[in-house]
């Protein structure tokens, strides 16, 4: 919260804007980037995990952009393999990658936890 607080110069108001943003346009991350996996949609997964790493560099939020940071990286190699593989459909994620997912939703939840506190007050 300190950084947050720092980004937006203690500017309460427009921290609070930029948290309800990011709450609004990151809320069904977890669940697309769940899908996206099982679903071998790596081009989805990629996508969905580069915007959520801008938006929670925008709050500060470096857990959740570096966790997005590298699973961007993983996505893209996993767009390639596909693409050059006679059978797109069975490039699987290894299990670093799965691991990954899990934890970028598991953190995305507890930062909305998190965040939920800063509208209220």
């Amino acid at each position: 919260m300190q950084q947050m607080q720092a980004i937006f110069g203690g500017n309460k108001q427009l921290m609070s804007h930029a948290v309800t943003m990011f709450i609004t346009s990151s809320k069904e991350v977890p669940e697309q980037i769940t899908l996206a996996l099982a679903t071998h949609n790596f081009e989805k997964l990629h996508r969905t995990v580069h915007q959520c790493k801008g938006s929670a560099g925008y709050i500060g939020a470096e857990r959740v952009a570096t966790i997005s940071l590298t699973l961007q990286t993983a996505a893209r190699e996993l767009q390639q393999q596909q693409a050059a593989s006679a059978e797109p459909g069975s490039v699987v994620a290894p299990l670093y990658v799965r691991a990954q997912v899990h934890a970028l939703t598991s953190c995305m939840k507890e930062l909305f936890d998190e965040l939920e506190k800063v509208t209220t007050q």
